[in-house]
C-alpha cells in the first residue's frame, strides 16, 4: 500500500472506531517498524476511550509495538525482557513526556488485568516519579499473589525515582514475603528463579543502597529463600543477617536447611554455628555444602568425613575434600592412603579432575615418603597409566589385604579372569570380530551411541593395562566415576528406580537405565533420591569368553 492509499484509507476510518483505528496503526507499524509515534497516539486514544476491555488491552499492546516493542533491551539484565524497550527511545522523550503522563494519570484503572499491562507500559517508559511508584506498590499486599507481585516489583525497579523511607520498607517488606507466599501456595520456582530475582533485586539495590538493610530488618527475613539477597549486603550487617536466620532456625523445628544457608552459617566465625553444620552431615542433600564449609579450616575429628567424601560424584566435593586431607596429619593405618588411591583411579580425564589427580599423587607421595612418578604425569595418558599402575604395584605389595578388601578383589569372577588373561594370545586378536563382540554384549548400548550412559572408550587402551581394563568389565563398581556413578530415585508409591540423571527441571526428573529405557518421574511423586557409589554396567560381560574372545575384543579396544 503506498501512502496515497494509506491516507485515503485513514481518512475513511472513524475516530469512533477503535478496532479500525488499531488495525491501521498496526498496518502502520508493519509498514515503519521501529519506533512508531502515530501507533502509540493512536493506542492511547483507544485506551482512554469508553470501550471493552479486550479493546483496551489490544490498545495498551498496540503502544508497546509503537514504542519497539517489549526486549531484549541492551545493558540490562534477562528479568527485564519483558518490561524494557529493544531500542532506545532517547531521541524521542519529548514526544513521550505527555504519554508518560496520561499513563501514569491512568493507573490504576478500574480492571486488575488492565492494570498488569497498563504497569508494564508504563515500566516501558521508565517514568521518574514517586507518586506512581506509591501506586505501583498499593498492588502489593499481604493476600496478592506473589507472581502479581513480582511483576509490580519488577515495574517498581524500572522506576528510578529516588525512594522515601516507607517505599524502601514496603518493597523491603515484599521482596521477603515473596518466599512466605511461595511456600504457603506450594509454587514450584524454575531452574532460572535464583538468577532472575537475584537481577531483579540488583536492580532494586542500584536505586536504594539502603534496601538490603531494610530486608535484614524485616521480622519476616529468615527463610532459606533469603540468602540471595545476602549478595547486595554490606559486611557488617552479615552479623545480623546470620542472627535473623538463627532465630528463624530456634522458632522452627522443620526449619528447610538448603546448601545456601550452611554457606551462609560458614562465614560465622561462632564455634556454636559451627557445630550446627557439623550436625547437619548426615542430611545427604545438605553433605557437599556442611563438606565444603567443614573443609575450609579442617578439624580432625572431622577427619573420616572428607574421607566419606571421596566417594562423591561431585567434583566441587571432591576438591573440598582433598583440601582438608592436605592440611591434617598423614595417617596411621593403610585404609585412608588406599582410598586416596582408589579416588585418584576412578576419576576422568578432563583438565579439572586431572589438576586434582596430581594433588593426589603430590599427597600420596607425602603420606607414605615415596617419590613414585611425577604429578605432571597426569597430563599424559601413557605417563598415568604407568603412575597408577607403579603405585596400585606398590600400595597392593605394602598392604595386599587391605587393598584387595577395598577395591573389592579375590572374587570368582576377578580371580577366573587373571588366570585366564595368563593363557591369552594377544597378537591373534581381530578388530572386527572384536567390533562384532562389543555389538553382541550390548556393550555400543552404553559406549559410543548418541544416547550414550558410558564414557566414550576413545583411547581408553592408553589409560589403562590391560589387565586393569578387563578388570574393570568384570568388577564394573570397581572405580566408577563420579560422573557416572547411579542415581537412585524412591516414590511415595514405593517404587524404587535406578539410572542416571539424562534431564532435571523443577518439575522432576528423567533417569535412563542399563537397558536405555527412560522414567520421567515428577518431583511431587519423588520420596527421596540419592547416589551410590557403583555403575550400571551390569557384570558377567566377560562370561562365557575364550581366550581368542579377549584377544579380539582387545584388539578393538585398541583400535578405538
Amino acid at each position: 500500500m503506498n501512502a496515497a492509499d494509506f491516507k485515503t484509507l485513514s481518512d475513511r476510518v472513524e475516530a469512533s472506531n477503535g478496532a479500525a483505528l488499531i488495525t491501521l496503526a498496526y498496518a502502520k507499524i508493519i509498514k515503519e517498524g521501529g519506533v512508531v509515534p502515530l501507533a502509540v497516539r493512536t493506542g492511547i486514544t483507544v485506551f482512554e476511550g469508553d470501550y471493552q476491555t479486550d479493546l483496551r488491552l489490544d490498545a495498551l499492546r498496540l503502544i508497546q509495538l509503537g514504542l519497539g516493542d517489549l526486549g531484549p533491551p541492551t545493558k540490562m539484565a534477562a528479568v527485564f525482557d519483558g518490561y524494557a524497550n529493544g531500542v532506545d527511545l532517547a531521541e524521542y522523550e519529548r514526544q513521550l513526556d505527555p504519554i508518560r503522563i496520561r499513563l501514569m494519570d491512568a493507573f490504576p484503572s478500574s480492571h486488575e488485568v488492565l492494570d498488569y499491562e497498563l504497569a508494564r507500559t508504563l515500566s516501558m517508559l521508565a517514568p521518574y516519579n514517586p507518586r506512581l511508584l506509591d501506586r505501583i506498590l498499593e498492588k502489593i499486599t499481604d493476600d496478592s499473589d506473589p507472581v502479581n507481585d513480582i511483576h509490580y516489583l519488577i515495574v517498581a525497579a524500572r522506576i528510578p525515582s529516588d525512594r522515601s523511607t516507607a517505599q524502601s520498607k514496603k518493597i523491603a517488606k515484599a521482596l521477603v514475603s515473596i518466599d512466605e507466599k511461595l511456600l504457603r501456595l506450594k509454587l514450584p520456582q524454575d531452574t532460572n528463579w535464583d538468577d532472575r530475582f537475584k537481577e531483579l533485586y540488583a536492580q532494586l539495590v542500584k536505586i536504594d543502597a539502603d534496601l538490603p538493610r531494610q530486608i535484614v530488618e524485616q521480622p519476616g527475613f529468615g527463610l532459606p529463600g533469603h540468602v540471595l539477597f545476602l549478595s547486595q549486603l554490606p559486611g557488617q550487617l552479615l552479623g545480623t543477617a546470620i542472627a535473623a536466620f538463627e532465630r528463624k532456625i530456634e522458632a522452627d523445628p522443620d526449619f528447610l536447611w538448603t546448601s545456601d544457608v550452611v554457606f551462609l552459617f560458614g562465614e560465622s566465625k561462632k564455634p556454636a554455628h559451627r557445630e550446627m553444620i557439623r550436625n547437619l552431615y548426615d542430611n545427604f542433600a545438605l553433605q557437599p555444602a556442611v563438606l565444603a564449609v567443614l573443609s575450609s579450616s579442617p578439624e580432625e575429628q572431622d577427619r573420616d568425613k572428607f574421607f566419606e567424601g571421596l566417594d562423591s560424584s561431585q567434583i566441587e566435593v571432591l576438591e573440598a575434600c582433598i583440601s582438608a586431607l592436605e592440611k591434617l596429619t598423614p595417617p596411621t593405618s593403610p585404609d585412608e592412603t588406599i582410598r586416596l588411591f582408589a579416588t585418584l583411579r576412578r576419576m576422568d580425564n578432563d583438565k579439572r579432575e586431572q589438576k586434582l589427580q596430581s594433588r593426589i599423587v603430590t599427597l600420596l607421595q607425602k603420606w607414605t615418603g615415596q617419590q613414585i612418578g611425577d604429578p605432571a604425569d597426569i597430563a599424559d595418558p601413557t605417563k598415568q597409566r604407568a603412575l597408577i599402575q607403579a603405585w596400585s604395584d606398590w600400595l597392593s605389595g605394602q598392604s595386599p589385604e587391605v587393598y584387595a578388601r577395598i577395591f573389592k578383589l579375590g572374587g570368582e569372577e576377578t580371580e577366573k579372569l587373571n588366570a585366564m588373561l595368563e593363557t591369552v594370545d594377544w597378537e591373534a586378536g581381530n578388530s572386527e570380530l572384536g567390533a562384532e563382540l562389543f555389538r553382541k554384549r550390548a556393550c555400543i548400548q552404553c559406549h559410543g551411541n548418541r544416547s550414550a550412559l558410558g564414557p566414550a572408550l576413545a583411547g581408553v587402551a592408553k589409560r589403562f593395562s590391560r589387565k586393569d581394563l578387563f578388570t574393570a568389565i568384570v568388577a564394573p563398581n570397581r572405580d566408577v566415576s563420579p560422573r557416572y556413578q547411579t542415581t537412585i530415585v524412591g516414590t511415595v508409591d514405593g517404587k524404587v528406580y535406578t539410572g542416571l540423571v539424562v534431564y532435571r527441571s523443577v518439575d522432576g526428573l528423567t533417569l535412563r537405565n542399563s537397558n536405555n529405557q527412560t522414567t520421567r518421574i515428577e518431583a511431587d511423586e519423588i520420596d527421596f533420591e540419592s547416589k551410590k557409589s557403583s555403575s550400571l554396567m551390569p557384570e558377567g560381560l566377560l562370561k562365557d569368553l575364550t581366550p581368542a574372545d579377549l584377544a579380539d575384543l582387545n584388539a578393538y579396544l585398541q583400535s578405538l
